[in-house]
């Protein structure tokens, strides 16, 4: 599990980056959408991983 945890949060980091670059370099309306959209998808991913691991707390308790 922490695997996927940090494999995602590499994702994460890199669509950020890639993101932040494009808004400073003035790209266009739908690519910035593009890696903004992709950006949220990882981030609700990260989420729901987070919620799967503290629902297996709770469990174990």
């Amino acid at each position: 599990m922490a695997d996927m945890r940090e494999e995602l949060v590499q994702k994460i980091e890199r669509a950020r980056q890639q993101l932040n670059q494009n808004i400073d370099t003035k790209a266009a309306y739908d690519t910035i959408y593009h890696y903004s959209v992709e950006l949220d998808k990882l981030l609700n991913q990260y989420i729901g991983l987070e919620t799967e691991t503290e629902r297996g707390l709770e469990t174990a308790l």
